[in-house]
C-alpha cells in the first residue's frame, strides 16, 4: 500500500503541475500529467548535469511548483475537471494497482538497468557518472533518467519499493483511458463514468499491445507508449486549433514541447519516436495548409526537448561515454541480411496479427486521408499511420546497423518495440468506435441498457483476479529463491571475492539478479546459462578462475551431490567442495529454472 499511496500522490501532483498548460478539451489529465513529467525532466536534467544539486532540494522546488500551479488553477474549470477525471481513473484501476503494489522485481532488464537506476537515485540523490559520485552497476548507465526520476518521488516520500514503477504504469494508463473516452465522445467535455471505464479497459487489459511483463515491471516501455500517444494527440490538436484559428495553439505547442522532453528523457531510442511524431505532424500541416498559420511559438516543440537532449548528451560525453548502444560503421552493417531480417519481421507480425492488422488498417486510413482530407479521423490517422511506418523503418535500420548478428536475425524485441505504438493506434480506434456508435448504435433502444453501462466497471474489478497469474507473474518460488540466495551470499564470502554463477538450465536472469543484489560487494567474473556454448563446470572454472562458484542448476557436474535438493556454493580453497547449501523451495529439484 505504500507503493500505491506514493504513486497516487506523484501522479496527481504532476497532473496539477501540468494543468496550467492543458485545457479539459485538450486531452484531459493524462496530457497535463505528461506535460508535468516533461517539466521535471527538464528541471532535473539541466540542474542535475550543469552543477551538483541534491535531488531532494530539486524535489522541494517541484513541490512548490505543484502548489503554485494548483493555486493559480484552483478557480479555473481545468483543474477541477482534471482532478475529477483523474480520481475516476485512479478508482477504476485501483484493484489492479493494489494487487500489483505487492510485487518484487523478477525480469531480465529490470536487473540489467532499470532497477539499478531507480535505486541509485533513491540512495544517492544525483545522477551517476562524475568522479565523486558512487558507482552504478548497470549495463546502460548512459540511458536518460526521466522514468527513474518519476519513481524517485514516491520513494522519497514514503520509502523505496520495487513495485512503485509498476503501480505508476497502471495509474498512468488509467489516466490515458480518460483521453480515449474523450475521443470516443468528443462532444462531451466530461465523459461519463462507464465511458471512462471503457477507455481504461482499452488502455489496459483489452489493449492489443498490453503485455503484463512490460506494464507490471520497472521497464520503460509502457510510459513510452503513453508519451508517444499523448504527443501524437497534441500534434493532431495543434493542427485542429490552427484550422479553427483557436488561440490555444501556443499553449498546445508548449505542452507538446514538454511532452517531447519527457519522451526523450525516458529511453535513448525515443528521440526517433519524437522525430516520427513531429514528422507526421509536418506532413499533416502541409496537407491541410495550416502551416501558414504557424507562429514563433511552434519552435517550442523543438527547442524544449532539444535543450534537454543537448544537456544530457554533454553530460554523457563527459562522464558516461560508451555505456550505451551505438551505430556501427557503414562497413559493418548487415546489408546482405536484409531479406532475412524482413522475413523475420513479417513472421513476428503474423504471430501478433491483432495489433499489426489494426495498424495496417490505420495506415490505409492515413493514405486515404492524405488523398481526401475531410474528417478528424483522417487527420489523426495520418499522424498515427505515418508514425507506424517511420518507426518500423527505423527498427529495420537498427537490426542492420546496431544489433549484433544473432539479434538481427531473430529481430530481437521487434514486438516489444512495437508496443510503443499501441496506444497511438488506440487513439484512432476509439475515435472510429465513437463515430460508429453515434451513427449506427446510439439511437437504438438497447444502447442505454443498464448492463452495457455497468459491464466495463465490473470487468475492471473482476479481470485482475481472473488473470492473477498474469498480473503477479513475480510469484515464482524459484525467482524468489534466487533473489534471496544471491542477497545472502556476501555474508558467506570475503569482500571482493571472485565469484562465478553456474546455471546451465536457466536463462541467465539469475546472474542479473546476483549483480543487482551484490552491488559491487563481490567480483562477478562470469556465468554459464542455457545459452552458453560449453556448459562444462570444469571448463568454466579453468577459463574464468573464480574463487567461488554458485551452482543454481546442473548439480550433476559437481563431484558431490547435495544431501538434499539445493543450490550449492563451491570454494576453490576446498578443492571445489560445497561450503554452503541453499535448499530449493519445497525440498525438491525444480522442474523449470527461470
Amino acid at each position: 500500500m505504500i507503493a500505491y499511496a506514493g504513486a497516487v500522490i506523484t501522479v496527481i501532483g504532476l497532473t496539477v503541475l501540468g494543468t496550467p498548460l492543458v485545457k479539459p478539451d485538450n486531452g484531459g489529465p493524462v496530457v497535463a500529467f505528461a506535460a508535468g513529467m516533461g517539466l521535471i525532466a527538464a528541471l532535473f536534467t539541466v540542474f542535475g548535469t550543469l552543477v551538483y544539486v541534491d535531488f531532494r532540494i530539486l524535489s522541494g522546488l517541484v513541490g512548490g511548483l505543484v502548489l503554485l500551479a494548483g493555486y493559480f488553477s484552483f478557480r479555473r474549470e481545468g483543474l477541477r475537471t482534471h482532478l475529477h477525471l483523474a480520481l475516476i481513473a485512479v478508482i477504476a484501476v485501483s484493484v489492479l494497482a493494489i494487487i500489483v503494489s505487492g510485487r518484487i522485481a523478477s525480469e531480465w532488464d529490470e536487473f540489467s538497468h532499470w532497477l539499478h537506476a531507480v535505486r541509485y537515485l533513491f540512495e544517492n540523490n544525483r545522477f551517476p557518472g562524475p568522479p565523486d559520485a558512487a558507482p552504478i552497476f548497470s549495463c546502460c548507465a548512459a540511458y536518460p533518467y526521466g522514468w527513474p526520476l518519476l519513481t524517485y518521488f514516491p520513494s522519497m516520500l514514503l520509502g523505496f519499493a520495487e513495485s512503485i514503477p509498476a503501480v505508476l504504469n497502471v495509474l498512468i494508463l488509467g489516466l490515458f483511458g480518460c483521453l480515449l473516452a474523450q475521443l470516443a465522445q468528443p462532444q462531451e467535455r466530461h465523459p461519463s463514468i462507464p465511458l471512462v471505464a471503457l477507455g481504461v479497459l482499452g488502455s489496459t487489459l483489452l489493449a492489443p499491445t498490453f503485455v503484463s511483463k512490460l506494464v507490471f515491471s520497472t521497464y520503460a516501455d509502457s510510459i513510452t507508449g503513453v508519451l508517444v500517444a499523448v504527443a501524437a494527440f497534441l500534434v493532431y490538436r495543434i493542427n485542429q486549433a490552427l484550422e479553427e484559428s483557436d488561440t490555444a495553439a501556443a499553449q498546445l505547442c508548449m505542452a507538446l514541447g514538454l511532452v517531447g522532453a519527457a519522451l526523450i528523457s525516458t529511453k535513448p531510442g525515443n528521440l526517433v519516436l519524437l522525430a516520427c511524431v513531429l514528422g507526421s505532424g509536418c506532413v499533416l500541416l502541409l496537407r491541410t495548409g495550416t502551416w501558414r498559420k504557424l507562429r514563433w511559438h511552434a519552435l517550442l516543440v523543438i527547442v524544449v526537448p532539444g535543450v534537454v537532449y543537448v544537456f544530457w548528451r554533454m553530460f554523457v560525453d563527459d562522464f558516461l561515454h560508451g555505456q550505451e548502444l551505438v551505430i556501427r560503421g557503414v562497413g559493418e552493417w548487415y546489408i546482405s541480411l536484409l531479406p532475412d531480417i524482413l522475413w523475420e519481421m513479417l513472421v513476428v507480425a503474423a504471430h501478433k496479427s491483432g495489433y499489426f492488422l489494426i495498424m495496417a488498417v490505420i495506415t490505409v486510413l492515413a493514405i486515404r486521408g492524405l488523398i481526401r482530407m475531410q474528417t478528424r479521423i483522417d487527420r489523426l490517422a495520418v499522424i498515427v499511420g505515418l508514425l507506424f511506418i517511420g518507426y518500423n523503418v527505423f527498427l529495420l535500420f537498427t537490426y542492420v546497423a546496431v544489433f549484433g548478428k544473432p539479434d538481427a536475425l531473430r529481430v530481437a524485441s521487434f514486438w516489444r518495440y512495437n508496443t510503443h505504438l499501441g496506444l497511438s493506434g488506440a487513439l484512432v480506434l476509439f475515435m472510429v468506435l465513437g463515430h460508429v456508435w453515434d451513427r449506427y448504435i446510439a439511437h437504438r433502444s438497447w444502447a442505454a441498457h443498464r448492463i452495457l453501462i455497468i459491464l466495463p466497471c465490473v470487468l475492471l474489478v473482476i479481470a485482475p483476479f481472473a488473470f492473477l497469474k498474469s498480473v503477479r507473474f513475480d510469484i515464482d518460488p524459484m525467482k524468489q529463491f534466487i533473489r534471496e540466495t544471491t542477497r545472502e551470499l556476501p555474508a558467506h564470502l570475503p569482500a571482493d571475492a571472485r565469484i562465478g554463477l553456474y546455471d546451465p538450465e536457466g536463462t541467465g536472469v539469475s546472474a542479473m539478479m546476483g549483480l543487482y543484489e551484490w552491488q559491487g560487494k563481490l567480483q562477478f567474473i562470469g556465468k554459464i546459462s542455457a545459452f552458453s556454448g560449453d556448459k562444462s563446470l570444469d571448463a568454466f572454472i579453468n577459463s574464468s578462475r573464480p574463487d567461488y562458484v554458485l551452482v543454481l542448476s546442473g548439480q550433476r557436474e559437481v563431484s558431490r551431490l547435495p544431501d538434499q535438493p539445493s543450490a550449492m556454493l563451491l570454494s576453490r580453497e576446498e578443492n571445489w567442495a560445497a561450503i554452503a547449501d541453499f535448499p530449493y523451495p519445497g525440498g525438491v529439484f525444480p522442474g523449470r529454472f527461470p
